[in-house]
């Protein structure tokens, strides 16, 4: 048997050298595209497009494409600071061609990742996109889509996921998303929620002669909780436990609840004093000052 070389045997055991770049999946790999986008990762991927549809998308891109770069196998390559993971999620929402819809458990961040996307790099056609990813995320994570929608100035969604998130107790305003805002818009929430409870407590302990008009197919039952008479149509196919019942104008059954609670929730008391003022949080029946921007829209 013929011996190996010690040579042979050195190339063997040698670690093999770390690539320097790897190709995008399909459909970024294909060989007739006419530019190359390369990711900021420590071993740069290669997502091989076409830069008219980019450019169609994005005034930035077509701006960045006239500027002359360094060639691949005779494709301009033109690096970017995303990672290869957001350029995919992004392609894949510009492109013609797209994969299946992500799963709705990756709809905030995708969400998150397409609007930092769209804001760096101007591009419009992916906002239909992000709204529609905060409004399915809406009701599993009201506080991550108002981080989200706050953030990047998405601002009607951020008021709809602040009212949200009455539906919340207070040490339930927490998101793994709240890291895309900023402290003084959580502050902003905070205060938005405390307001609101302030608003429902007063209600429940005010004079509600004005109510009766409405009460006429209600009940009257006592808060185990804080012993305040409660309205509630026991009837309501949407009320829960506790007496709650989250009414809204879409209600037929008029199912309405009056409370004060330790640990508020305090959709109810919020929407019907909405009825009567434009901003709930500073009727004058609330007894609060709050004029923060989640009422005045100015987020």
């Amino acid at each position: 048997m013929p011996l190996i070389s010690p040579m042979r045997l050195m190339s063997l055991v040698s670690p093999q050298p770390k690539p320097t770049e790897q190709l995008a999946e399909t459909p970024f790999d294909d060989a007739q595209a006419d530019l190359i986008l390369r990711s900021s990762d420590e071993v740069p991927v290669h997502f091989c497009v076409f830069g008219n549809i980019l450019s169609l998308a994005s005034q930035t891109f077509a701006d960045m494409f006239r500027i002359p770069q360094k060639p691949h196998d005779g494709v301009q390559v033109v690096p970017l600071s995303a990672c290869s993971t957001t350029l995919d999620i992004a392609l894949r929402h510009i492109y013609p061609v797209r994969k299946t819809p992500p799963p709705k458990a990756d709809t905030l961040h995708y969400a998150g990742v397409l609007a930092e996307f769209a804001r760096k790099y101007q591009v419009e056609v992916l906002d239909q996109f992000v709204i529609g990813y905060l409004t399915d995320s809406l009701e599993h994570d009201p506080v991550g889509v108002y981080a989200i929608a706050v953030a990047y100035g998405y601002n009607d969604i951020g008021q709809n996921a602040a009212r949200s998130c009455l539906n919340l107790t207070f040490s339930d305003l927490r998101s793994p998303y709240l890291q895309y805002t900023t402290g003084e818009h959580i502050s902003e929430l905070f205060r938005y929620h405390v307001a609101c409870g302030e608003a429902a407590s007063a209600l429940a302990s005010s004079d509600r002669s004005w109510l009766s008009p409405l009460t006429n197919d209600l009940v009257l039952k006592t808060c185990n909780s804080c012993s305040v008479i409660d309205c509630i149509n026991p009837i309501s196919p949407r009320s829960g436990g506790h007496g709650f019942h989250n009414y809204d104008s879409e209600d037929n059954d008029m199912g309405l609840l009056l409370t004060t609670r330790q640990n508020f929730r305090p959709t109810v008391c919020v929407d019907l004093l909405a009825s009567f003022h434009p901003h709930s949080c500073t009727s004058p029946k609330s007894g609060s000052d709050y004029s923060g921007s989640i009422c005045t829209g100015d987020l």
